[in-house]
């Protein structure tokens, strides 16, 4: 479940159909978006737009949304794991969440808000934890951080690897020479009296 401004702020371009708006209320039609993974993998050959889908059907009637109408596809993104392919995926407005789905969600997965910023976003982390206080009591931004910080927490892992890669490759390397030194300097000697 997302806002409006989700696409915008993480600059994921729309491949065809719209977005959210504010025109998607409670009261307004059920909508979704999905990318172009879902397309793919339960849509081939079909045009999305227009398509209903139904969430949560297998995971029994307490959870099954109603049905909802594909109004957009956007481009795949990274998931957790770069190297990872992109997973189907279904957006839905936050307004039109169903309170059941809503309560189900939060208790295993943490609410993540995505705040765009003129400036340096770690000058304005206390402000941020409280608009979100003032917004909802709840509501708690334990540690707001730049986009740029999460992305080096991914690619983390690669960069460890790489260096010990590079680390070995000289280690290698240096034994190689210091091998081939000595096997030309024996040679050499061997054949001094020549």
């Amino acid at each position: 479940a997302v806002t409006p401004e989700f696409f915008d702020a993480l600059r994921i371009p729309l491949q065809s159909g719209r977005g959210f708006s504010d025109r998607d209320t409670r009261t307004s039609p059920l909508v979704a978006v999905v990318n172009k993974t879902f397309v793919s993998k339960f849509l081939s050959g079909v045009n999305p737009e227009g398509q209903r889908i139904v969430i949560g059907r297998d995971m029994g009637d307490s959870f099954a949304d109603k049905p909802r109408e594909i109004v957009g596809v956007i481009e795949d993104t990274l998931g957790n794991v770069l190297n990872e392919a992109a997973s189907p995926a279904i957006f839905i407005p936050a307004v039109q969440t169903p309170d059941r789905t809503t309560a189900f969600l939060n208790q295993i997965v943490p609410l993540n808000w995505v705040v765009q910023v003129a400036g340096d976003p770690s000058a304005i982390s206390g402000r941020i934890r409280r608009e979100v206080f003032a917004a909802d009591s709840s509501l708690v931004a334990s540690r707001p951080r730049p986009l740029t910080e999460m992305l080096s927490a991914l690619t983390a892992q690669q960069k460890m690897q790489t260096t010990l890669m590079t680390f070995f490759a000289g280690v290698a390397l240096f034994l190689g020479a210091v091998g081939l030194h000595g096997v030309m300097s024996h040679s050499v000697a061997e054949r001094r009296h020549e």
